[in-house]
């Protein structure tokens, strides 16, 4: 059997079919990772996409609340972002448990560059933490 197995990829026919499977497993393993290697709806959807989170009701806690204080971040801002942002994919988390994170970024309307990480859990939309990605500053939260 082997025999006959090289024989095939040593023929023209072979290595045409060869060609076939990598292009397959080629373009199978991009479209996996671009829709951030889960079903889940969020991650499904292509990284410009917002309609998943739009709307939903958000649950701050207590670090974002502290993080959006220190950075002149409003409540607005986030929205905007959820509803606007762009999905940072190196950011984000599909498989984290118990809740798939996502990152979100998007320029506010005073100019600042903020990114959100939200939790999307059974309950509700989290909103995990707060960054604005242009300026540091001194924040004390824990």
């Amino acid at each position: 059997m082997n025999n006959g197995l090289n024989k095939l990829l040593a023929s023209k026919k072979g290595k045409i079919i060869l060609s076939i499977l990598l292009i397959v497993y080629v373009l199978y393993t991009r479209i996996y990772e671009s829709s951030g290697g889960s079903n889940n709806p969020i991650f499904g959807t292509s990284p410009q996409s917002s309609e998943t989170l739009e709307g939903e009701r958000l649950v701050y806690t207590k670090h974002a609340k502290c993080r959006m204080g220190c950075r002149q971040i409003s409540k607005q801002e986030v929205e905007f972002v959820r509803d606007q942002g762009k999905v940072n994919q190196r950011k984000s988390n599909p498989s984290s448990k118990p809740c798939p994170t996502q990152s979100r970024e998007a320029r506010s309307s005073d100019g600042q560059l903020i990114r959100v990480v939200f939790a999307d859990c059974p309950q509700n939309l989290k909103v995990i933490t707060v960054i604005d990605l242009e300026n540091k500053y001194q924040c004390s939260c824990k």
